[in-house]
């Protein structure tokens, strides 16, 4: 250090001090913004402004569609994408994360491809080859035991204390008569005749109702009674209306009772769009 308050430095301490300090080089192969990365800012352009999504969804949709394209066209050209591509995506997440996490990959996939779509950028919408993800199971028949274990399931029955004699009762009228476990709970003394070898089985029972009939004191008696019902409501005049508020991407398909997906028929969270307070 000279008086003035210059620093003065050797030729050979700059060169030590230049070898050790970890001074970054531009690297000209490095691209400024990837094709992939101009992409996705342009769909987020139009997830905000012509979908007026909210920021947060629009940076979950982001991030997925990132993924997809890492997974499936990572130079950010998808015109090649085919629906073998869409459907690997799809499987690969569903196996790595929940139910609801991957339904969200797929309403992120179907709306980037829709909108790729729409841009001119792959010739075919292929937002429908993104498969809904589902948790049901399809139902099957019901499998019976087989006769071994129905005889070991017998002999533990201790028949000589009461709750014996009645496991045991329960247990052979399920096997020979091949009643539900609630029908069997349901029975009493006088549903049995003895003299005619009868018994009476109270079926299920679906009690039916709309608003307009209903009360909370109707539906606590019904709970007393351990009764099964459905409430309905009366939907309003401007319902098609409230249909176009919803965006393509929230609907998925109506299932049956036995798990299959019902042809044409489609469901949609309506919490938010329609009051049913009033």
């Amino acid at each position: 250090m000279r008086r003035d308050g210059c620093l003065c430095v050797s030729r050979a301490g700059l060169t030590h001090l230049l070898r050790v300090l970890p001074i970054p080089r531009a690297d000209p192969d490095l691209p400024v913004e990837s094709s992939a990365e101009r992409l996705l800012a342009s769909f987020g352009r139009h997830l905000l402004n012509e979908r007026a999504l909210a920021e947060s969804t629009t940076t979950a949709y982001l991030l997925r569609a990132r993924r997809f394209l890492a997974w499936t066209a990572a130079d950010g050209n998808v015109t090649a994408l085919r629906t073998g591509d869409v459907t690997r995506a799809v499987l690969r997440e569903s196996q790595s994360v929940s139910i609801g996490s991957a339904q969200f990959f797929v309403a992120a996939v179907r709306s980037f491809l829709r909108f790729c779509f729409v841009e001119g950028l792959i010739p075919v919408d292929l937002a429908p080859a993104a498969l809904a993800v589902t948790g049901r199971r399809r139902s099957t028949l019901p499998r019976g035991i087989s006769p071994k274990d129905a005889r070991a399931l017998l002999r533990a029955c201790d028949r000589r204390q009461a709750a014996g004699r009645r496991d045991y009762a329960v247990v052979t009228t399920l096997l020979r008569l091949g009643l539900r476990a609630q029908e069997v709970a349901n029975l009493t003394l006088d549903d049995i005749d003895w003299r005619a070898a009868e018994i009476v089985v109270h079926g299920k029972v679906l009690i039916r109702t709309d608003g307009a009939g209903s009360s909370h004191a109707f539906l606590d008696w019904l709970t007393r009674q351990r009764l099964s019902y459905s409430v309905g409501f009366a939907l309003p005049n401007n319902t098609a209306e409230l249909l176009a508020l919803m965006h393509d991407d929230v609907w998925t398909p109506a299932y049956n009772s036995n798990g299959a997906v019902r042809e044409g028929a489609w469901v949609a969270e309506l919490t938010g769009i329609h009051n049913l307070t009033g």
